[in-house]
């Protein structure tokens, strides 16, 4: 098992969507969020031993943490508005099915808890709604999310 200290957990700006009720697909009814994380260092990026903080390299790690399936009693942004959910761990049903893809594998990740602030003030549109190859249909609700 890969452990990530928080050192290497340095949040960049992500996407937050939620699949409609009434798409006729297993995410129907489910939020999905996306967490970039700022790259870190490694001498090979297939081997966790050399992995280590900052962007001196010779080889630069670039992924992100991808949270599927999660359940939340909203089905809009603002209805997520500065609020804390609690989730167990897999396998316990309502578990978020996260993963964070690194030395050619997606590794779980577990989600036990996430807080939201309040959304920022805009009069701009939010930004294009994403695309997917799986799923026929855009996500009802996307937004750029700021790491808290």
């Amino acid at each position: 098992m890969i452990e990530l200290t928080d050192d290497f957990l340095k949040l960049k700006p992500g996407t937050i969507c939620y699949w409609p009720a009434t798409l006729d697909h297993p995410v129907a009814g489910t939020w999905h969020i996306t967490i970039p994380l700022e790259p870190f260092s490694a001498d090979d990026e297939y081997e966790p031993a050399t992995f280590r903080p900052g962007d001196g390299g010779p080889e630069l790690v670039k992924t992100e943490i991808s949270l599927d399936h999660i359940h939340l009693s909203a089905t809009e942004l603002t209805g997520l508005s500065q609020r804390t959910f609690t989730f167990p761990v897999n396998p316990e049903d309502g578990y978020i099915d996260g993963s964070i893809y690194l030395v050619a594998s997606h590794c779980p990740v577990d989600v036990t808890a996430s807080s939201s602030a309040k959304p920022p003030r805009t009069t701009s549109p939010p930004p294009s709604t994403p695309t997917s190859t799986s799923t026929p249909q855009a996500p009802s609700t996307s937004r750029t999310a700021q790491p808290t």
